[in-house]
């Protein structure tokens, strides 16, 4: 805790009359993308397994809290201590079967408690800001394929859901048939609008078959990621140009380093690796 003190001392600092021209300069509508771009780098040490990196980037993250806090301090909405204690508040009401006097032993019936008190917390926010109780906690500003995600979630808890995944599989259908009838038509806006509708049932796909989209899809990028790295070492050892390669050559290229990394992945899952 010591350090943490010293760190809400620093921002005090960096934000006071000697402090920092940039810090001083920032203010709640500057600071998102930074703490976006703070939060994505975070996510890619986890998925590098690089513990020391994710330790600076915790730290990075929560010197952006502190921040945030300091800042609301000075406009005299709340403090620092004010934050931890909503934190605090929010988990204690969430795990009354840990905290409380409650006992709750099945998966099932706590998944359902909290999905009960997660509503009514919706419903609070949604009467403070007048706005509808199933949107409420969904922001705007989530990655589309998220967005996405989550709205599909409240719009199948407010009845608006199919029973089984058949009917979602022929929307999807439906949905790529529409495409491919507007780039046929070659108009761009309607292009765009029907490739919207498509990843949008696709990701309505994705919640019938329990998958998180938004992890899928980097998942795939990641696998693209690595491959083409190898496939760039390969050629940069081999003094390759890839652009004047036939297809055929960079299939095989491909193909290589999809077979490499599959065969490290093995190496890695294998006991005796």
């Amino acid at each position: 805790m010591q350090a943490f003190e010293e760190l809400v001392k620093i921002m005090a600092r960096l934000r006071g009359p000697d402090g920092c021209p940039w810090d001083k300069a920032q203010d709640f509508s500057t600071l998102p993308p930074y703490t976006i771009e703070e939060t994505y780098e975070l996510v890619e040490s986890i998925e590098a397994e690089d513990w020391q990196e994710l330790k600076g980037e915790l730290g990075d993250l929560l010197f952006h809290i502190v921040f945030y806090a300091r800042i609301a301090a000075e406009k005299g909405l709340f403090g620092i201590e004010d934050v931890a204690q909503a934190a605090v508040d929010k988990m204690l009401r969430r795990h009354p079967h840990v905290f409380g006097g409650e006992s709750i032993a099945d998966p099932e019936t706590l998944h359902k408690r909290w999905q009960h008190m997660k509503a009514q917390e919706r419903r609070e926010t949604a009467a403070r800001e007048r706005s509808p109780a199933w949107d409420a906690g969904v922001p705007s500003a989530l990655p589309a394929l998220l967005w996405a995600y989550k709205l599909q979630q409240r719009a199948a808890n407010l009845g608006f859901e199919w029973k089984d995944s058949a009917p979602v599989w022929d929307k999807f259908r439906e949905e790529c048939g529409e495409l491919e009838q507007a780039v046929a038509a070659g108009v761009a806006e309607q292009v765009t609008d029907e490739f919207g509708d498509v990843l949008f049932s696709l990701v309505n796909l994705s919640r019938f078959l329990d998958v998180n989209p938004e992890n899928a899809l980097r998942q795939a990028c990641l696998k693209f990621r690595n491959r083409l790295h190898l496939v760039w070492d390969h050629a940069t050892t081999h003094a390759l140009d890839l652009q004047a390669m036939s297809e055929a050559e960079l299939e095989q290229l491909w193909e290589s380093a999809k077979a490499e990394l599959e065969r490290r992945q093995q190496e890695k899952r294998s006991p005796s690796a």
